[in-house]
């Protein structure tokens, strides 16, 4: 059964995941409304490139720096 869920996320793991990112989307969209949905696409976005430099070892420090900079 392991190698069946295995198999099925290797050949369809794309359509799977985007499917089901479809699915909240369009539950957001419903709930909250268009902007709303669209706003929390942003930030879980933004989040994601944030994770990813701190994952490859990068400081956030340029981000302090850019948002509140030196007098």
């Amino acid at each position: 059964m392991r190698n069946f869920w295995l198999e099925l996320l290797t050949r369809h793991g794309g359509k799977l995941v985007f499917t089901v990112l479809g699915l909240v989307f369009g539950l957001v969209v419903l709930e909250k409304g268009f902007f709303a949905a669209v706003f929390l696409v942003a930030c879980l976005v933004l989040g994601y490139l944030l994770g990813k430099r701190v994952d490859e070892g990068e400081s956030l420090s340029w981000l302090w720096e850019k948002l509140f900079p030196p007098h």
